[in-house]
């Protein structure tokens, strides 16, 4: 073969001039194709993220402790099926159900004294009412006397004083006179007495009425406060049920478990731990984390993309094609959340919830010289931005 090659090249010399043309035009024949290759043709962009995972669309649901306890029964398995409601974790609830039926105890007490006090309210009220109205029945009756004993004591002093007018003019003996005097005394005498005794009885009314009254306001009193015990009882009762509902840890919705702490009887957990996950059923999507200058600008719902699942070598289970969804545009912790939705696949490649992968976004088409152009480009930006912290820290 080497033999062939130099008498070729011998041959090529010794022609002369149609030699070197031959091989110039064969130089510029592959000088163009390979112009026309760098120039005209188009190469994937792709954005690529290693942070991307398989996701259901439906929002996961942790499992976290309620409250602090030492579990006295657990009933998970990772990947088991479990409906809403269902018991997960139970602690140990002695201590409050022991005070739970303590208080129990007490509300039942204060029921029996609210009643026997009601009762007792009751009778007194009534009794109040039924005095007030023979009292005031009474007075009536000593107002009405002393009424009438003030009129007659009135017409016994107009009757003695007529009885003045007529001896001045010597018609009536004056033994008269003092008679009419005499009877005017006694009645006004007796008017005053039903008057002192009409003020004697009110004011002795006023009294006893002050006094049952009282009585009366004392039982109210115990009432209200034994009423602010049971309502500090009953909400104390409510807490305590309240807790011993959240000893028993249950599940938030229905769904497959998608995590599960290693817990068994006796251990102890601590308010806020992390016992277990519910992943609800629904559709699979992907969802990666991409630096915001491959996102901003350039990616956008509709462009297509791949899904390549860790621990699934492409080379003998593929990709799994995929379209973006949505597009975040705000970055948390430097980064931007970008959603996208996959086709079904067969059996031979599983996407589960919490599969990790890698996620290739076809961004742009651009030929090879706009390539090497936006690398040269990005090479000689690199420089002035590293220049500008030392200009800006040598600034005065």
């Amino acid at each position: 073969m080497a033999n062939n090659f130099s008498r070729t090249l011998r041959a090529l010399r010794t022609d002369g001039p149609a030699g070197w043309l031959i091989q110039a035009l064969v130089a510029a024949a592959l000088l163009g194709l390979w112009a026309g290759w760098f120039f005209g043709s188009r190469v994937i962009v792709l954005a690529v993220s290693t942070s991307a995972r398989a996701e259901v669309d439906r929002q996961v649901h942790p499992v976290d402790a309620p409250v602090a306890g030492r579990i006295v029964r657990v009933d998970m398995e990772l990947g088991a099926e479990v409906t809403e409601g269902q018991l997960l974790v139970e602690l140990e609830v002695e201590e409050q159900r022991s005070r739970l039926e303590e208080q129990q105890a007490r509300l039942t007490g204060l029921e029996s004294q609210l009643e026997s006090l009601a009762l007792e309210l009751s009778g007194v009220g009534l009794a109040l009412d039924q005095w007030r109205a023979a009292r005031q029945a009474e007075v009536d009756e000593a107002r009405a006397r002393y009424a009438e004993a003030r009129e007659a004591a009135a017409q016994a002093a107009k009757e003695a004083a007529d009885q003045v007018a007529l001896e001045d003019e010597g018609l009536v003996p004056k033994q008269e006179l003092e008679r009419a005097r005499s009877e005017a005394t006694r009645k006004q005498a007796a008017a005053q007495s039903l008057r002192d005794g009409l003020t004697r009885l009110q004011g002795d009314q006023q009294v006893a009425e002050t006094t049952r009254r009282a009585e009366l306001d004392n039982l109210r009193r115990e009432t209200a406060q034994l009423e602010g015990e049971r309502a500090a009882i009953t909400a104390a009762i409510e807490g305590l049920r309240q807790e011993l509902a959240q000893r028993h840890i249950r599940a938030p919705a229905a769904g497959r478990l998608g995590e599960v702490a290693p817990l068994g009887a006796g251990a102890y957990v601590v308010e806020g731990d992390r016992l277990a996950a519910v992943v609800p059923t629904g559709r699979i999507r992907a969802v990666a984390e991409f630096d915001p200058a491959d996102v901003v600008g350039r990616i956008h719902p509709g462009q297509s993309a791949r899904l390549r699942l860790t621990g699934f070598p492409s080379t003998r289970y593929g990709s799994i094609p995929a379209t973006v969804a949505r597009v975040g545009s705000e970055a948390q912790d430097g980064r931007i959340r970008v959603e996208l939705d996959v086709a079904p696949t067969d059996d031979s490649l599983p996407l589960e919830h919490g599969l990790p992968g890698t996620i290739e976004v076809d961004v742009e088409r651009l030929s090879p010289a706009a390539l090497v152009l936006r690398s040269a480009g990005k090479l000689l930006d690199r420089p002035a931005a590293a220049a500008d912290p030392a200009r800006q820290a040598s600034a005065p």
